[in-house]
């Protein structure tokens, strides 16, 4: 069988759910999301009820298969395996990425879902994916935040042009032009490792 296709989808908010059940991002979503946090911060959102102990990926370490840590939401449109059930060390994630091509669970395309503030604990252990990509949610716009994210991702060489899928930009509803011109000198760093225009997307609730 062959090893699945990794997308790595930065994400600055734990709304990026709502992006991939959206026309425009549901390529992102592949066939299984992995939540690749350090604290279960999407779980609670996608109303997923997970047991006390539960290990998220590091729980392939214990002899756990795919199919024993994988979830379902009625939030998402493909399976989810959920962050750990309790704030996590880096470690044990980073060396469980590195398990996940090997699993054999019938998964083409897996997509590791990487909040933006536990990025850089994760570091080279990202490279296991082919492709990055940047959820953007601009009501909760990070600016300063995004704009050094998007040159240590530079600095790590994770992504290039070929790799890297674009920045998608979300909303909950249309933007006014001036808020758009606000938001184009934030773009400027990802010129570094891909073009990808303001084109914000519109979201249902």
């Amino acid at each position: 069988m062959a090893k699945p296709q990794l997308t790595c989808l930065f994400c600055t908010s734990v709304t990026a759910p709502r992006l991939l059940c959206s026309p425009a991002g549901r390529d992102l979503g592949g066939d299984l999301l992995v939540d690749c946090g350090l604290a279960p911060a999407f779980a609670p959102v996608l109303e997923l009820d997970l047991p006390a102990g539960f290990p998220g990926i590091a729980g392939l370490f214990g002899g756990r298969t795919l199919g024993e840590l994988v979830r379902t939401s009625p939030r998402l449109p493909v399976p989810i395996l959920p962050a750990a059930a309790l704030p996590s060390a880096a470690a044990p994630v980073r060396s469980a990425l590195q398990l996940l091509p090997q699993c054999e669970a019938g998964f083409a395309r897996i997509t590791l879902l990487v909040p933006l503030a536990d990025a850089r604990a994760l570091g080279a252990a990202l490279a296991v994916a082919h492709r990055y990509a940047i959820a953007w949610d601009i009501s909760e716009p990070p600016h300063a935040e995004l704009a050094d994210f998007a040159r240590w991702l530079a600095e790590e060489n994770l992504a290039d042009r070929s790799s890297f899928a674009g920045l998608f930009p979300y909303a909950g509803r249309a933007i006014e032009d001036a808020h758009r011109h606000r938001l184009e000198p934030t773009l400027a760093p990802l010129a570094q490792v891909g073009r990808s225009p303001l084109n914000v997307i519109t979201i249902g609730g």
